[in-house]
C-alpha cells in the first residue's frame, strides 16, 4: 500500500513515515500544501494522510482541490498535541476525515 504522508513538523513527519515504513508501508513524504497537490496531480496513491496546518495551502485546500477533480482517494486527518508546555511527550492521532 503506498501512502502520501502531508506534515510540515520534521520530527513528527519522520516518526510517522518511519513508523509506517516499519510496517511495511511505502511512505512519500512532502512538507507543504502546493507540494502535496503537484504529486495528487502526478501520482497514484492508496491513501492521504493529510494534516491542516500546512505552509503554502493549508490541507482543507488540498482537500477541496483533490474533490473538486473528484478524485475518491481516501483520506485521513494527521493532528500531533503536545498536552502541556513542560511535558516533553506528544500525542499523535489519524482522525477520519
Amino acid at each position: 500500500m503506498r501512502l502520501l504522508l502531508v506534515e510540515d513538523d520534521a520530527m513528527i513527519g519522520e516518526a510517522i513515515r518511519t513508523g509506517l515504513r516499519r510496517d511495511g508501508f511505502a511512505v512519500d513524504w512532502v512538507r507543504d500544501g502546493d507540494s502535496a497537490d503537484r504529486v495528487l496531480r502526478t501520482e497514484q496513491f492508496d491513501l492521504l494522510l493529510l494534516d491542516l496546518g500546512l505552509p503554502r495551502k493549508d490541507g482543507l485546500q488540498v482537500l477541496k482541490s483533490l474533490r473538486a477533480r473528484h478524485e475518491t482517494l481516501p483520506v485521513r486527518r494527521v493532528r500531533a498535541t503536545i498536552p502541556a508546555a513542560s511535558s516533553t511527550s506528544w500525542t499523535l492521532a489519524v482522525i477520519s476525515a
